[in-house]
């Protein structure tokens, strides 16, 4: 189940999320649902149909890819991207997209930002959800999605890899090396952390809060908070930043 800190960054430990569909070749788990943000963990045999192709309106809709190649089609030609593990491609509003598994088994993060009820999509109580065939003509072109990744800092104890800048959701690829310093910063976004490698430890609030990987944390914004890895060894995660 989620821990509650007293400060009120949200801790989810591995495989204690909201899991929704667990059957031979489906695997769903919400990791955050909040107003803001909603990121679910998939995992999906190869073969297994994933959705037609479809646009949002008013949100992104992005993967992270953990394990596996993730064909994601995009645009109004539906070309396909073949997204490797350690990669993502976001779709911005009114871009075209779908996924399959057509390369075998797949886990990923699926984030939606802002969030507009996607947790009950999946729970199956919100009809209404943000979600629709693309318009005639297809949408914006594939051009307008997200793909590739560029190093942002790299210096001693710490490189950060920028997978995406958008107005409505920003993800970075964090490593930290052991005892790399950590000082306290403040942001005015929404920040989720999912721990790729390693073990993270968050301090808010004068506590320390371990996280080993596959863990999830949901740092509200204006909290004052350091990240650093835990342990003799470094630590990887993935860091996305929406805004309130």
């Amino acid at each position: 189940m989620a821990v509650e800190l007293d400060v009120h960054p949200r801790l989810v430990l591995p495989g204690q999320g909201e899991v929704l569909n667990e059957t031979e070749g489906r695997w769903s788990e919400i990791l955050c649902d909040t107003e803001e943000l909603v990121v679910s963990l998939f995992r999906r045999a190869g073969g297994i149909p994933g959705p037609d192709l479809h646009v949002h309106r008013e949100h992104a809709d992005a993967f992270y890819v953990l394990e596996g190649t993730l064909v994601v089609p995009l645009g109004p030609d539906a070309e396909p991207e073949h997204v490797a593990a350690g990669s993502l491609a976001l779709a911005p509003p009114l871009v075209a997209h779908a996924f399959r598994m057509d390369a075998g088994a797949v886990a990923l993060l699926n984030v939606h930002a802002p969030g507009l009820g996607f947790g009950d999509y999946l729970r199956g109580t919100n009809e209404r959800f943000d979600q629709e065939e693309p318009p005639p003509g297809g949408g914006r072109p594939r051009t307008d999605a997200v793909l590739g990744s560029a190093v942002e800092r790299d210096e001693p104890g710490l490189r950060v890899v920028r997978h995406a800048d958008e107005p409505q959701l920003a993800a970075t690829e964090v490593v930290r090396a052991p005892a790399a310093d950590a000082p306290p910063e403040t942001d005015d976004r929404r920040l989720g952390v999912y721990v790729l490698e390693g073990t993270l430890l968050l301090e808010a609030g004068g506590r320390e809060h371990v996280a080993p990987a596959g863990s999830w944390l949901d740092v509200p914004a204006g909290l004052p908070h350091a990240l650093r890895a835990h342990g003799g060894a470094g630590v990887r995660t993935l860091e996305l930043h929406v805004p309130v």
